[in-house]
Parts: C-alpha cells; structure tokens; sequence
C-alpha cells in the first residue's frame, strides 16, 4: 500500500488425520482422570465439579476421535483469546493485517541487551476471524473473531511486537518476538 506501507492477508485451514479411534469410554476415561466429584459432600459443589468433568470429559472424547488441529487464539490467530482457546479435529482461520511504517530507516542501537539495526517502527491494525469443528459440515458455524492494533519494531531480522486485540471474552495484549502468522514463533506450541 503505497511506497512503504503493507496490506498482508492470511488463509489457514487445518485438519487432524486420524488412523486410529482413541478411547471414547466415558466411565473409563473419568475414572482416568480421577476428579472423583462424588466425594464432594456440598450438593452445589459437586455440581460445578460434575459440570467441569462433563466438560473435560466431552473435550477428550471429541479430540479421541477427531483429533485435534491446530488450535485458534493466541499470538497468531485469534489474539483476543489466550493459547490454543479454541480447537477440535478441523481450523479454519482468516485475517488481515495493515502495517503502517512510521519510520524506515537503518539507525543502529546498542541499548543493554539490544544491540544491532533498527529498520522499521510499524503501527498494524488488524482484524482475525476462525472457527473450529470436528465435523466439516459444521465449519462454517460460530465464528470467532479479534479485531486490535499492535506496534512492531524491526530489528536485526527480529521484529518485537505489542499486539492488544478485542474479542466476545475480552482483551487480550501480548509482546513477544516474531511476526503475525509466523510458522515458527517462539511461542508456538507443540
């Protein structure tokens, strides 16, 4: 966008390959995990404990038999959610960033532990937008979308960034090393 300016858009799609079906017994798998919500003797907190084992239940179940993509929210996709909050057995994510340069040129630092050539000082805007589902039929469905801005400073093949996002659950602000979309940032999990 114009002489000095970048538009940048990302499409990602993500499945899981599953060879073989993993546990799905349900009494088998809760006797694994051992949460054990019947020894609570306050009729309300066994409830929430019952609730909280369902749902930690379902989840396993559904990534046994589907299993699991690469998840959406974190630094990389979905930045108003914290890490890996959404994933099933499918991902699909796109999203759109406007880099501004606010300055571009070589200016070399020596400040404690940075030391090298600074390039650029960027202002992003930014808008992301995934959704996650076991079955493809459902991958249309409830979308989860961030929109939010962020400042980038280039510096001896490293960029620093300061991302805040908003989305449905909140606000979210992240400063880590690499660049949106990264394959290998290092705050990838494997």
């Amino acid at each position: 966008m114009g002489e000095h300016n970048v538009w940048a858009f990302n499409a990602f799609y993500s499945t899981a390959l599953v060879r073989h079906t993993g546990d799905t017994d349900r009494e088998r798998l809760r006797r694994e995990q051992g949460l054990q919500c019947d020894q609570i003797t306050d009729p309300a907190g066994r409830q929430e404990c019952r609730t909280a084992e369902d749902k930690l239940l379902d989840e396993i179940i559904a990534e046994n038999a589907h299993g699991r993509a690469s998840g959406l929210g974190g630094t990389q996709r979905l930045r108003s959610y914290p890490m890996e909050r959404f994933f099933a057995g499918q991902t699909i994510f796109f999203g759109t960033e406007f880099r501004y340069n606010l300055t571009e040129e070589a200016t070399l630092m020596d400040w404690y532990i940075l030391r090298g050539l600074r390039t650029n000082i960027q202002l992003a805007l930014f808008a992301d937008a995934g959704t996650v589902a076991d079955d493809g039929a459902d991958l249309t469905k409830n979308y989860k979308t961030s929109v939010g801005a962020g400042v980038r400073v280039l510096f001896s093949g490293v960029t620093i960034r300061l991302d805040v996002a908003v989305g449905d659950e909140g606000t979210e602000m992240q400063l880590f090393l690499d660049y949106p979309w990264s394959m290998f940032s290092v705050d990838r999990v494997l």
